[in-house]
């Protein structure tokens, strides 16, 4: 309000007084004393029964009280506020019955065609106030230019308020949407009788931009417009809808209307309101905020003339920066997806209801489906599967050997004639022979050994278990960094538009030359390109979560913010100021989590479990030189069948001639052996200095590993700690840096700073807020750094693991001297 006020010129104070004293004591039929405020009495005119009657009238009503109310007594007198019937006559009447008011001071009117009627009077005898003017060109509205270059009425008496002429923008801004090439214009009745000019006017620029407009005219119901809509042929039906606003219709009537367009399949456009959006419409570029904001402007031309400024030199447009608003969810029912680009600088209504099936992915959803489904991870648990046989293979030595064998030996006749039985042409023989290791340090350690390595395996595991988790979280917070980022530069898009509209209001009151005009549609197009780089940016991350989780590339989710005090992160502010509020403090919180994490790390179990292998290795290698190998076997064999040549004998065979016991078909062998090898050309001693050196590797491995596991988890810590800290100061920066740019958009609306000044306080403002958002999904980071160095993630942790921790944190800082930490303590 001040900015408006000093772009429209400052008065001396005392010639302001002189004025005030004049009206109050020289002029007491137009402004009377009471107590020691002067009255203004203000009438109304509306164009008839809307539902509007309050919201609108109220909300003039107060911002005039607050702007004046310390001065003035302002009276909105009931009788003075009248209302026509939606016709030129009745709104006639009631002007001219509140200029036959001597108790009237000022008139406003409420309404497109109150206020064209107002604008028609030529001169008015009082001061009148016309809001809103559509367009004032297509309406053929009395205009001029100041010797400022601002546009005014130039007539005695008569000030309005109008939107920029935007008729070609709004189309264009509909085809953006959807494409649409014959709308339908509906209105109120009365704006296609009274204004047939500008609706010729509309026609043609319609026209221009590819559009073939179809006028309707509405009154208080969504029927006549439906009958309108469903009258036409096929060849002639329309593909879109394009309203004003129905200030007839109820709420209830809107949704009507909303749902029967939906019906028909028909996109539709609204010239102001996002209330009317809501109730089921499709797209606009302003929202309600507008009449607020005709509201204020109409307090300060009251306040202009009520200090004697003449109502017809005050200008008449208001600045205006429309945004396109997209219901996203009237959009879905349509079918209808916007192209990209304008998804991105649009503003999107009812997302979460157009994507009310789209998968919501909190971060510990997210955490637990990546160790669930990861392939990296899938590959890593067949190797536990695969590792799991080793032990099962080195334990099969220690076990019984059985073989079942069976052969058939064929030899020539005159060497079996030869044997006198000992060898038949054909023998059919089975045998079975049974292997028992009594005992064997070797075999036994390599039992041991691959029961370590399983331990090596599954820590390994754990270990990708764990990067699988940090990977994902990460992934997901970056994911939210980026949508954040995104809002920014889209903010600083829509602060360079306004820092644009500023610019053309400093070349119409001739303080810029268009080149300044140029230079900030430049810096949009540059704006937009890193609104385009910040959007491709989240796409890209989208997809890789989408790939740790081993889900559709392109599927599609909605992400769930996260803050300080959300408990998956164990961040809240206290909790974390408590850790870190004095360097001993911080010290403790170090050991504690240093100690918690060298017994947790899964890397380091792996390095021991591997350190424990090479020691039995080692201890098998020194026994070797003095414990045998004990086996033990059993062999049976039994002959089956004996035929041809040497087989008659088989009774008496070898043994008649030598008057022995002839042998039956089974022979068996029992045996019990013990080996130590003696000399083995030094291969023993070699392969002792060999596991040795092998185990005092492993050893050193474990300790190199468990002094950086240390030197990272303490590094990972203060990290956090100044990322933490860095919130805070990000914030206070950004705060004192919005300050300032206040400061000097205020000072280059006024013509008091540079171009150069405001976009550089814009960057650094830009710069602050990418800050503020960095450093917070900085620490978030950083934290889940630390606690995965520390061997574990606070959000996978059961209650039954949170509880251990939180005692043995307790019970250290109770013996360090400090107050107990509980997390359910009010953060």
């Amino acid at each position: 309000m001040r900015q408006l006020l000093k772009r429209i010129g400052q008065w001396p104070i005392v010639l302001v007084g002189c004025f005030v004293f004049l009206t109050t004591f020289l002029a007491p039929s137009t402004v009377q004393a009471e107590g020691t405020r002067a009255t203004i009495h203000i009438g109304t005119v509306l164009d008839g029964p809307s539902i509007l009657d309050d919201s609108y009238e109220l909300a003039i009503r107060e911002e005039i009280r607050i702007l004046l109310g310390d001065e003035y007594a302002v009276r909105f007198e009931d009788r003075h506020s009248l209302e026509g019937d939606w016709t030129a006559n009745t709104i006639d009447i009631a002007f001219q019955q509140l200029f036959a008011d001597d108790e009237v001071d000022l008139v406003i009117a409420l309404g497109v065609l109150s206020a064209h009627r107002a604008c028609c009077i030529n001169p008015a005898p009082k001061p009148v106030l016309a809001v809103p003017v559509i367009d004032p060109n297509l309406q053929g509205l009395p205009l001029t230019l100041d010797d400022a270059g601002n546009e005014v009425s130039g007539v005695t008496n008569l000030a309005y308020v109008a939107l920029a002429d935007e008729t070609i923008d709004e189309m264009r801004a509909f085809q953006s949407v959807t494409p649409v090439r014959r709308v339908a214009f509906i209105g109120e009745t009365a704006i296609y009788e009274l204004l047939p000019e500008a609706i010729g006017k509309l026609i043609d620029e319609a026209a221009s931009v590819g559009i073939e407009p179809v006028l309707i005219p509405a009154t208080d119901n969504a029927d006549e417009i439906f009958a309108a809509l469903d009258a036409f042929d096929t060849d002639e039906a329309v593909d879109g809808v394009y309203l004003w606003p129905l200030y007839r219709f109820s709420g209830a009537e809107q949704i009507r209307l909303a749902e029967g367009l939906i019906e028909r399949g028909l996109p539709s456009f609204v010239a102001i309101g996002d209330r009317v959006l809501d109730a089921g419409l499709l797209a606009s570029r302003r929202t309600d905020d507008t009449m607020q904001r005709f509201a204020r402007r109409v307090a300060l031309n009251v306040q202009r003339i009520v200090l004697g400024q003449d109502a017809g030199t005050i200008p008449v447009r208001l600045d205006d920066r429309p945004q396109l608003i997209i219901n996203m969810a009237t959009a879905s029912a349509l079918g209808i997806e916007p192209r990209w680009e304008t998804l991105l600088e649009a503003k999107l209504m009812n997302v979460e209801e157009a994507r009310a099936d789209v998968e919501r992915l909190d971060l510990f959803n997210a955490v637990t489906l990546a160790i669930d489904a990861n392939l990296d991870l899938a590959v890593e648990r067949q190797i536990i599967r695969a590792g799991k046989q080793d032990i099962a293979i080195a334990r099969s030595a220690l076990l019984p050997q059985l073989d079942l064998s069976a052969s058939a030996v064929q030899i020539d006749d005159d060497r079996a004639a030869a044997s006198f039985g000992a060898q038949a042409e054909t023998t059919w023989q089975a045998a079975l022979a049974l292997e028992q290791l009594v005992y064997s340090d070797a075999a036994r350690a390599n039992v041991a050994v691959q029961k370590l390595s399983q331990e090596a395996r599954e820590a390994a595991f754990e270990s990708t278990r764990l990067d699988i988790a940090l990977d994902a979280a990460t992934t997901y917070l970056e994911l939210l960094r980026a949508e954040t980022l995104l809002r920014v530069q889209r903010n600083n898009l829509d602060l360079t538009r306004s820092n644009l509209d500023l610019a053309e209001l400093r070349v119409r009151v001739g303080s810029a030359s268009r080149a300044e005009v140029y230079r900030w549609e430049a810096q949009i197009a540059q704006d937009r390109q890193s609104l385009v780089t910040a959007a491709a940016a989240l796409q890209q991350l989208r997809i890789v979560l989408n790939r740790l989780l081993h889900r559709d590339l392109e599927q599609d989710f909605e992400t769930v913010d996260i803050g300080l005090n959300d408990e998956v992160l164990m961040a809240a502010p206290k909790r974390v100021e408590t850790f870190i509020a004095t360097p001993e403090r911080f010290r403790l919180m170090r050991d504690f989590t240093v100690d918690f994490g060298l017994e947790r790390a899964p890397e380091l179990a792996a390095l021991r479990a591997n350190a424990a292998a090479r020691e039995r290795l080692a201890e098998t290698a020194r026994r070797a030189f003095y414990l045998p190998t004990v086996a033990g076997s059993l062999s049976i064999t039994e002959t089956l069948d004996r035929s041809g040549d040497g087989s008659e004998t088989s009774s008496a065979g070898l043994g008649s001639l030598t008057g022995g016991t002839a042998a039956d078909d089974t022979d068996w062998t029992l045996a019990v052996q013990a080996t130590l090898p003696l000399l083995t050309g030094g291969q023993r001693r070699a392969e002792q200095v060999q596991a040795e050196e092998e185990l005092l590797r492993a050893r050193l491995e474990l300790d190199a590993a468990t002094e950086g596991q240390e030197a990272t988890i303490r590094a990972a810590m203060v990290l956090a700690r100044a990322s933490y800290i860095q919130i805070e100061l990000s914030q206070e920066s950004a705060v004192a840096v919005r300050k300032s740019l206040e400061l000097v958009t205020d000072a280059y609306s006024r013509g008091t700073a540079s171009f150069i000044d405001l976009l550089d306080t814009q960057t650094q403002a830009l710069n602050a807020e990418l800050n503020a958002a960095n450093a917070l999904y900085d620490f978030f980071i950083d934290l889940l750094n630390v606690e995965r160095a520390a061997g574990g993630f606070y959000l996978l942790q059961d209650d039954a693991e949170r509880g251990d921790y939180v005692e043995e944190l307790s019970r250290r800082m109770v013996g360090a001297g400090f107050p107990s930490w509980e997390p359910s303590a009010p953060q």
